[in-house]
C-alpha cells in the first residue's frame, strides 16, 4: 500500500491506533506489529510496546514515534501511575509524544494537565526530558515541513522565556 502511495505522489501518513492493552498477546497488543511494518509515521497509544523490546528498537530505527496519554492510561487502569510508560519510552531513545485522549469526552480543556501529570508522576523526568517530548511532538506531527520549522521557532522562543521564568521565580531558593 505504501509504495502505491508513493506512486501517486501522495503524502499521506500512516497513523496506526495500536497496543492500548494490558492483555499481552491479543490482537490489541499485536496490531503494534502491523502498524509497524505498514510504515507508520506514529502510533497512538501504543502502551503495551513497552513489553515488546523488539518493536521499540524498530520504532527507534526507523524514527516511528509512540503518542503517550498519561491522564487516560492511569483512568482506564492501563498503569497505576504515570511512570510507567513514557519515562520508559524515553530513557531508551523511542521517540514518544504526549496527548490527552479524548479531550472532549473526559472534559480535559489543554494539554498541559497530561505534560503535568507526566512530570509529577515520575521522578525519571524532567524539564529537559519534557523539552524532548516537545520536540519529538513538532518533528512527528503532520505538519508540513515548512510550518513545522515555523512552529519550532516559536517554540524555542517561548521555552527560553519558560526558562528564564524558572530561573527569575525560582532561582535564589
Amino acid at each position: 500500500m505504501r509504495a502505491r502511495i508513493d506512486k501517486l505522489g501522495l503524502d499521506l501518513p500512516f497513523i496506526f491506533h495500536a497496543g492500548e492493552t494490558q492483555d499481552h498477546g491479543s490482537d490489541t497488543d499485536t496490531n503494534l506489529f502491523d502498524g509497524i511494518l505498514l510504515g507508520t509515521k506514529h502510533i497512538g497509544h501504543g502502551f503495551s510496546i513497552i513489553k515488546r523490546p523488539l518493536l521499540m528498537k524498530l520504532c527507534k530505527e526507523w524514527n516511528i514515534a509512540i503518542e503517550t496519554c498519561p491522564i487516560i492510561n492511569e483512568v482506564l487502569g492501563l498503569c497505576p501511575t504515570t511512570k510507567a510508560h513514557h519515562p520508559i519510552l524515553l530513557s531508551n531513545c523511542v521517540p514518544c509524544t504526549i496527548i490527552s485522549d479524548d479531550p472532549g469526552s473526559w472534559g480535559a480543556s489543554v494539554l498541559s494537565h497530561d505534560f503535568y501529570q507526566a512530570l509529577m508522576g515520575s521522578n525519571n523526568l524532567s524539564i529537559p526530558g519534557l523539552r524532548v517530548i516537545a520536540e519529538w511532538s513538532i518533528e512527528h506531527s503532520c505538519m508540513s515541513s515548512d510550518m513545522q520549522e515555523k512552529v519550532y521557532k516559536d517554540f524555542e522562543e517561548k521555552w527560553f522565556v519558560f526558562c528564564q521564568w524558572i530561573i527569575d521565580t525560582y532561582g535564589q531558593q
